[in-house]
């Protein structure tokens, strides 16, 4: 499933870049971990619209957990943030679910 570890891996490097370890994280890492994390949400939201809704308990353990994990940093992010930035969120998510929803359709 390369959409789940795509997103691990964006994941991970996204709370190593902003958890203090170093300034220089945070200018570059961050970049590169945050496209892996979106490319690695797209891929897999793809991969369970192929062929149907899948019901496997092992699909539905690794949404879930991504889901909570994405939901919850991004709920701790929200409350300490001083800006307005939902218009900006709701912007990912759409980039996220229209290549979710159209690359299943064109295969």
């Amino acid at each position: 499933m390369p959409g789940g570890g795509l997103t691990a891996i964006g994941l991970a490097g996204l709370v190593t870049s902003y958890s203090g370890i170093a300034h220089t994280f945070i200018d570059g890492m961050h970049a590169l971990t945050g496209l892996l994390f979106m490319f690695g949400l797209i891929i897999l939201a793809a991969g369970l619209l192929e062929g149907g809704i899948s019901t496997s308990n092992r699909t539905k353990a690794t949404v879930l957990t991504i889901v909570s994990i994405s939901l919850g940093f991004g709920t701790f992010a929200t409350t300490l943030t001083e800006n307005s930035t939902l218009p900006l969120f709701a912007g990912f998510l759409i980039m996220i679910a229209i290549p979710a929803i159209v690359i299943p359709t064109l295969q």
